[in-house]
């Protein structure tokens, strides 16, 4: 028998590659919940709409589904957005993770929680596990509640605090750095990058073996940091994506991050020590030109 799989937010960045990876995977048979239709082919996966804001109907999908596992993916993810919006981020972000909660302690399944860079202040790179958190915007401060919530709790849990992924997305959602750099050199046009933000982003690949890896060594009540091997600037990670897809170094300029208005602070390094990564899971951090290389061959396959 397969094990039982909850998955939220299944039409995200992670949710649609993480179930297009194991499309032919029988050893999970997985139950797929999210606000959003995906269009294209879900027939190897039981898709189900909802919102983890309703906590009866999330608690009624988890007995229904049974899973071993919940990962849980679902969360308002735009930092500017959840400034504004607090009480919805707070709603969805942390009372929706409640629900999760009492979901994954109803049917005694193990939380796999997705967490974020954004609890650290970039004050103190790199950061371990351990660092103290201190987030400086209102979305970072949902995801360390909830991190709390579940410690907490009664349940089984992991927490992967995942850094900012890149990798192709659908349509229907949200750009990460790479994809939106990728549409706006298209136009032609000259795009203005950050040179004071650094991040060792995480290609969505390598998050989806770390979730494999948490599952298959049957990890319990720890945390850990999943991140990329460079810690570079989003100017530095810029010219990357413009070298590897032949655009023109040109278009992209430089500016310091307070040349936007931008409702949210932003940490100014959150890069992640990878030590326990590649100590307890055994993953070797890839570079930016080998997770680029990777979107590259994935391309023919779109």
């Amino acid at each position: 028998m397969p094990d039982n799989i909850l998955l939220t937010g299944a039409s995200g960045l992670f949710g649609w590659n993480f179930l297009s990876r194991l499309r032919k995977n029988r050893q999970y048979s997985i139950t797929c919940i999210s606000r959003k239709i995906i269009n294209k082919d879900t027939s190897f996966h039981h898709f189900i709409a909802a919102d983890i804001v309703d906590k009866k109907d999330i608690i009624r999908i988890a007995e229904k589904a049974a899973p071993k596992i919940i990962i849980h993916a679902a969360s308002l993810g735009n930092v500017d957005y959840c400034q504004i919006h607090q009480k919805e981020a707070w709603k969805v972000n942390v009372e929706g993770t409640r629900n999760i909660i009492a979901a994954a302690e109803k049917v005694k399944a193990l939380l796999i929680f997705f967490s974020t860079n954004a609890v650290y202040d970039g004050r103190k790179p790199p950061y371990g596990e351990n660092s103290l958190r201190t987030p400086v915007d209102f979305y970072g401060r949902t995801k360390a509640d909830s991190e709390d919530d579940i410690r907490r709790s009664k349940i089984s849990w992991v927490i992967i605090r995942l850094m900012t992924m890149y990798g192709w997305h659908q349509f229907s959602q949200r750009p990460n750095p790479v994809t939106w750099l990728i549409g706006e050199l298209k136009k032609n046009k000259p795009v203005k990058v950050v040179n004071d933000i650094y991040n060792n982003h995480l290609y969505v690949g390598q998050a989806i073996d770390a979730v494999l890896k948490v599952v298959g060594l049957n990890k319990k009540n720890d945390t850990f940091n999943i991140a990329g091997r460079d810690c570079i600037s989003r100017f530095d990670l810029a010219l990357k994506v413009v070298d590897k897809f032949h655009f023109e170094r040109k278009n992209i300029l430089p500016v310091s991050s307070n040349f936007f208005s931008q409702l949210a602070p932003r940490p100014p390094n959150t890069c992640f020590s990878t030590a326990k990564m590649e100590r307890e899971l055994k993953i070797k951090p890839i570079s930016v030109d080998e997770g680029l290389d990777m979107m590259m061959r994935e391309m023919d396959l779109r």
